[in-house]
């Protein structure tokens, strides 16, 4: 028998996530987030506004790079409140280049992708948490990611966009 020594199998699937090249992206969704965020008055502006929009996705999250669980959340809801967002920014004169980028297709599907992506890699980590879990169960998650993460590939590279719904 062969003997596999892992430590820390979550810490890994973090490692790994950072080498995505998407800094880009997330960056400029958490600058939009904490301009609106960081100000009271803008928090308090950006929910009157847009109080239907909050009510049924929740409000705008803040990101925190120690709780890297919380950036899937937080770019999903950025997501779905980008046009509310983009017009909060403009009525503002705030952060023109990151308006420009919020009507920017290209960097729309690269965010899409992101918010699908870390989704994704929420499920894996909510999977791999918890009390009695096994070695051979967490490798089992591992290695049926690393398959998900071909099927993706293959999907991708023939214009498939069906596993990636946003």
């Amino acid at each position: 028998r062969k003997l596999f020594k892992y430590h820390c199998i979550i810490h890994q699937e973090v490692l790994c996530s950072k080498d995505m090249e998407f800094k880009h992206v997330i960056d400029t969704a958490v600058h939009c987030i904490n301009k609106i965020r960081a100000r009271s008055l803008n928090r308090r502006e950006f929910r009157s506004l847009f109080e239907e929009e909050t009510d049924d996705c929740g409000e705008l999250l803040l990101h925190c790079s120690v709780r890297w669980l919380s950036k899937g959340k937080m770019l999903s809801r950025f997501f779905q409140l980008r046009t509310q967002v983009l017009q909060f920014l403009e009525e503002k004169k705030e952060l023109p280049t990151e308006c420009d980028l919020l009507k920017n297709n290209s960097w729309l599907s690269e965010l899409a992708f992101l918010v699908d992506v870390t989704n994704y890699l929420n499920i894996l980590n909510t999977g791999l948490q918890g009390e009695n879990s096994l070695f051979p169960t967490l490798f089992n998650q591992i290695n049926a990611f690393k398959a998900k993460l071909k099927l993706f590939y293959n999907s991708l590279s023939q214009g498939n966009l069906d596993l990636f719904p946003t």
